[in-house]
């Protein structure tokens, strides 16, 4: 991390049922001195190869692209 701006993180989380609860991770990168600029989640079975669906791997992607990310959390549970 550079200076006294905050850098920015990207958090995604995958959970099989509902809720999907990201409160403790956004705290964590918070604590690590990141923003959290973007927060996607997803609920459903996880994906044999990208743990999250297709269509949310490419949302994640453009998030990422976007905001310029400097950090990329990702919890697949």
């Amino acid at each position: 991390m550079s200076g006294n701006t905050p850098e920015t993180a990207v958090v995604a989380k995958r959970t099989d049922e509902p809720p999907v609860d990201t409160a403790e991770i956004e705290d964590l990168v918070r604590a690590a001195g990141y923003d959290v600029g973007v927060v996607l989640t997803q609920t459903r079975e996880a994906d044999s190869a990208l743990q999250f669906g297709e269509g949310k791997v490419t949302e994640l992607v453009r998030a990422v692209v976007e905001i310029c990310g400097d950090a990329h959390v990702v919890v697949g549970m």
